[in-house]
């Protein structure tokens, strides 16, 4: 299907993997900074995700809620690295400083 999900990932993936592989691999800059929080965001999130104490499996919708509220929290931590304004959403919920994010 031209116009499906897989089509619309792979453009995104097209876009997307050049600057990560260039964040990742490439000489230490700001965008490898950036590319290293996001994958800590991302790995944070799904290790926040299977965490009972922060997430209620009880319903769907206690479940959406819990999910977006973590979303909220890692977008609004990213978006906060690159001087970003939050979204209005994201405002709604406070952004916690990193290290208490991960853990550390």
């Amino acid at each position: 299907v031209p116009d499906g999900f897989i089509a619309h990932f792979y453009a995104v993936c097209e876009q997307i993997s050049p600057a990560l592989a260039w964040g990742f691999l490439g000489p230490k800059s700001s965008l490898h900074d950036f590319c290293c929080l996001f994958k800590d965001q991302v790995l944070s999130f799904l290790k926040d995700m299977f965490d009972l104490d922060k997430v209620r499996y009880g319903t769907v919708e206690s479940l959406a809620e819990d999910m977006l509220h973590l979303l909220h929290r890692r977008s609004a931590l990213l978006l906060s690295y690159l001087g970003a304004d939050c979204p209005r959403n994201a405002q709604a919920h406070p952004v916690v400083p990193p290290n208490s994010l991960t853990g550390a």
